[in-house]
């Protein structure tokens, strides 16, 4: 992975463990699902966003619409 992208995605790690959640990526060995990302609950492992239709559905695009909404 580009060190840029990860450095983005680190920092949307971090964004979203503050507000309680976290940011959890898909496995391309996983069958059925997708090799993007989820958001779910610390607390709860609830699924937040990203698992609809399939899990781990979001892209990193997304993840960061999302956190922007939370700063």
């Amino acid at each position: 992975m580009d060190n840029k992208l990860k450095t983005k995605e680190n920092r949307f790690r971090r964004i979203l463990y503050r507000h309680g959640m976290r940011l959890m990526k898909g496995r391309t060995k996983m069958v059925g699902a997708g090799s993007g990302y989820m958001i779910v609950d610390v607390k709860t492992n609830g699924l937040i966003e990203g698992g609809n239709p399939i899990p781990f559905f979001m892209s990193l695009e997304d993840v960061e619409n999302f956190t922007k909404e939370l700063e």
